[in-house]
């Protein structure tokens, strides 16, 4: 097989600014977040772009099959999601108290077209665990402090799809792992 250079004009990607994300998002778009906007590219549609307001910088994207988070600076998050026609469109945003230093959504579960959890770090040495339901989008459903700054988030379900854990590095080389309940989001 060959390997061959893609180009804008072959791939659809921007190539003129840095990729800070991609990932495939649903079954046929491929995600990509550069440092002032989304695009969501597919093979039989022109790619779409969602650009970041004003002189707001993306630093976070955390992305799922069919859900998208992104931090801004000044602590600024937006939630998209996939569409039932597979557009990818913006569905809440909401002002965090600090600047966001991390960010995970949590995979989607056997037979679920969402997750339910996104867990936030901020520089406050916090992590917060936000409800991504239509009926409280964005709302914290409990939150952690922590003895160090925490660095890195990852979401991840064990025990065949039973059992969600928070996985939570810190800046001083701890990792802590916590037990989520899936119902209500405890940590």
């Amino acid at each position: 097989a060959n390997i061959e250079e893609a180009t804008e004009e072959s791939s659809g990607f921007l190539m003129s600014s840095p990729t800070l994300y991609i990932r495939q998002l649903g079954d046929d778009g491929i995600l990509q977040v550069l440092p002032t906007s989304v695009r969501f590219i597919r093979a039989d549609k022109p790619a779409s772009e969602w650009r970041t307001p004003g002189k707001k910088q993306i630093l976070h994207a955390t992305a799922n099959q069919r859900q998208l988070v992104i931090s801004l600076t000044g602590g600024e998050l937006y939630y998209f999601r996939l569409d039932e026609s597979g557009q990818l469109i913006e569905v809440a945003r909401k002002e965090m108290s600090s600047e966001v230093s991390c960010l995970d959504i949590a995979p989607l579960g056997e037979g679920h077209v969402s997750s339910r959890f996104l867990a936030v770090a901020d520089w406050d040495k916090t992590v917060r665990i936000l409800s991504l339901d239509a009926d409280d989008c964005l709302q914290t459903l409990t939150f952690q402090s922590l003895p160090s700054q925490p660095v890195a988030l990852c979401l991840i379900y064990m025990q065949s799809n039973s059992s969600l854990f928070l996985n939570i590095g810190l800046e001083d080389g701890v990792l802590l792992r916590i037990g989520l309940d899936i119902h209500s989001g405890d940590l």
